[in-house]
C-alpha cells in the first residue's frame, strides 16, 4: 500500500490517484529536522570534537517523510563531509533553512511550504571526494525525490562544498 501526502487527482480513465508530491511504501509523519540534525550531531561528537568542528544551523522545517529515511539522508550528508575535513582550517558545517514563497506549487499539501535546506562546508570536494561518495550521494538524492524534493551537490572551487535540498516543509510553531 502507498502511502501519500498530497492531492488526489483522477485518471483519464477515472482512477483515483495520489499527486506526484510524496508516494512511498514507509510511513509519512512529520519530521522535525532540528530534532534530526541535533541527533546528528549528537551521533557525530565524537568526530566533532576531534576536528574541533563548527556546527551550526538554523531554525529548521518539519517535513514529510519517514523519520528513518531522513536521519539516513543527513547521517550520510554529516558522514560524507567529516570524512574529507579541511586540513589548514577547523571544519565548518552551516545547515541554512530558507523559505522559497516564489515558488509556487498547489500540489503542496495544506499548510506546507517550499524550503531550500542547505548545507554549507568547507571541505574541497574534489574528483577523490566524489568518487568515494558517489553512492551516499545517490542514496540522499533518491530519499530527496521520495519526498517531492531535489538535491544537488556543488563544489564551491576553492571555498568548499554545497548541499541543497528543496523540499516542502512547515515550520512548527
Amino acid at each position: 500500500m502507498n502511502n501519500h501526502i498530497g492531492e488526489v487527482w483522477r485518471s483519464e480513465r477515472g482512477e483515483e490517484q495520489p499527486s506526484s508530491l510524496i508516494v512511498t511504501n514507509d510511513p509519512i509523519e512529520i519530521v522535525d529536522l532540528n530534532n534530526i540534525v541535533k541527533g546528528c550531531i549528537s551521533d557525530f561528537g565524537n568526530e566533532f570534537l576531534q576536528l574541533k568542528a563548527i556546527f551550526r544551523y538554523d531554525l529548521l522545517p518539519c517535513i514529510p517523510s519517514s523519520k528513518d529515511k531522513i536521519v539516513t539522508l543527513f547521517s550520510n550528508i554529516i558522514n560524507s563531509i567529516i570524512q574529507h575535513p579541511p586540513i589548514s582550517t577547523k571544519l565548518l558545517v552551516y545547515v541554512r533553512s530558507q523559505l522559497q514563497p516564489e515558488i509556487m506549487d498547489l500540489s503542496l499539501p495544506e499548510g506546507f511550504e517550499n524550503f531550500s535546506i542547505t548545507v554549507y562546508t568547507n571541505i574541497t570536494a574534489n574528483d577523490q571526494w566524489r568518487n568515494k561518495n558517489e553512492g551516499l550521494i545517490a542514496q540522499c538524492a533518491s530519499i530527496v525525490k521520495g519526498i517531492g524534493g531535489q538535491l544537488t551537490c556543488y563544489n564551491i572551487a576553492t571555498t568548499g562544498c554545497l548541499y541543497t535540498l528543496q523540499v516542502p516543509g512547515k515550520i512548527d510553531k
